[in-house]
């Protein structure tokens, strides 16, 4: 598994990844989930809607079973 990065960096290009999103209100949790850039409207689309806060770090997803 690849190491986390900055939001900054991850591809704008559609690429699916994995990422953190951190959040500070008490009411919802941080975590991770699948994203991907949507450069029609530039922000990230967030697999399962997210949790309400605010990507923070990224990684490639993994190569997938064989």
């Amino acid at each position: 598994m690849s190491e986390w990065q900055p939001i900054e960096t991850a591809p704008k290009n559609g690429t699916l990844i994995l990422a953190y999103e951190t959040n500070t209100d008490d009411e919802y949790l941080s975590g991770c989930m699948l994203a991907w850039w949507n450069p029609r409207q530039c922000f990230w689309e967030i697999d399962g809607g997210g949790f309400g806060g605010e990507l923070t770090h990224w990684q490639p997803l993994p190569e997938p079973p064989k």
